[in-house]
């Protein structure tokens, strides 16, 4: 039941946050990161944690991924992550072989 409920908010600052004086909108714990700093780094939308420095071996983390929240990127995922990356940073004009040549270019 609580893998179906929407009650966590995204950190500010995530992809999924709030603007300023909105209302956050509530998330099931499948669709947030824990807030890692990897995490941070790659722009994922990360669990608003505000307790206390977040500890991923404390009782209260390992409760929030039971219930579903999301250690690490899914692949499916963070390739959509980094199209809508490519596509604003290429001014909409994108298309597959567009990331291909943007990953062999990285390498």
């Amino acid at each position: 039941m609580l893998r179906e409920t929407r009650m966590f908010i995204a950190a500010p600052g995530s992809s999924m946050a709030p603007e300023d004086g909105m209302v956050p909108m509530r998330y099931l714990p499948n669709q947030l990161h824990e807030p890692s700093s990897e995490n941070i780094s790659l722009g994922l939308p990360v669990l608003h944690w505000v307790d206390s420095t977040w500890d991923p071996k404390s009782p209260e983390a390992q409760f929030i991924f039971s219930i579903g929240l999301l250690k690490v990127c899914r692949a499916p995922a963070s390739f959509d992550h980094v199209s809508n990356i490519a596509k604003a940073s290429l001014g909409g004009h994108f298309s597959g072989n567009s990331l291909f040549k943007l990953y062999r270019q990285a390498r």
